[in-house]
């Protein structure tokens, strides 16, 4: 995966600059003047900086996605690559006229980079998961999620790294769409556990214990029951799985 996201970057940003943004205490990402290791003309074509690639098409593509994802890395260069994306991602925004999707866009880069305490901050897999996939559905108004999370981060400044975005509201929901939006946070939420960190984020939400009372409830269909043993089972495979299950019986 670090092999695959380092290809993507190199191509895109190229080799021969330094990382050029980074978060600041404040939450902003602060821009610093890139410093040009060597004179060779970097040859890629698609490098956002230069303009070759569209904000659009950058998240189009996925890699707004992966630079989100880059984040929640455990190692320091791969988070350092995704928020050099990110800053300049950022920079390609502040230069196009404002379309609606890039508008939702610059709303979720805000609401994440507000969020950010210290430079090259790892942030939790739930988190990247979440922003990662909200950079996809906002490109698409008719998208079932579309109100939903656009209406969130409105309303929303600054993301909480100690909770899980929208649980609530999706899992909960009463609308017709319901189901949907029940399967679509259970999926985040087997795709966002990859620590031990990941799983503290579950403990103190409560997440487990919610899974397994609704799992046994008469309102649980088969999917939803399916998607919680996933979750659990991915889950045990953490250290504080023990921890967890005494806070469920206690």
């Amino acid at each position: 995966m670090e092999e695959l996201l380092n290809l993507v970057f190199d191509s895109l940003l190229g080799k021969d600059n330094q990382i050029q943004s980074l978060p600041g205490e404040d939450g902003n990402m602060k821009e610093i003047h890139s410093e040009v290791r060597s004179n060779k003309e970097d040859s890629s074509r698609f490098r956002l900086s230069m303009g070759y690639i569209e904000p659009m098409e950058f998240a189009s593509l996925g890699l707004l996605a992966i630079a989100f994802v880059s984040i929640s890395s455990p190692h320091d260069e791969m988070r350092k690559l995704g928020y050099e994306a990110l800053g300049r991602f950022k920079t390609a925004l502040e230069r196009c006229q404002k379309r609606e999707g890039l508008v939702r866009l610059r709303l979720l880069l805000t609401y994440l980079q507000n969020g950010i305490e210290d430079p090259w901050q790892r942030i939790p897999s739930i988190i990247a998961m979440f922003v990662a996939e909200a950079s996809f559905i906002l490109l698409d108004s008719s998208h079932d999620h579309y109100l939903t999370i656009s209406n969130f981060l409105l309303r929303s400044p600054r993301v909480n790294v100690k909770c899980i975005p929208l649980f609530e509201t999706f899992f909960w929901s009463s609308t017709v769409k319901f189901k949907t939006l029940r399967l679509w946070i259970l999926r985040l939420l087997y795709a966002g556990l990859n620590s031990d960190d990941d799983a503290q984020i579950y403990i103190r939400n409560n997440i487990l214990e919610i899974l397994l009372a609704f799992y046994a409830s008469p309102l649980s269909d088969y999917e939803s029951k399916e998607l919680i043993l996933q979750v659990n089972s991915n889950f045990v495979s953490h250290a504080c799985y023990k921890v967890a299950l005494i806070c469920v019986k206690y």
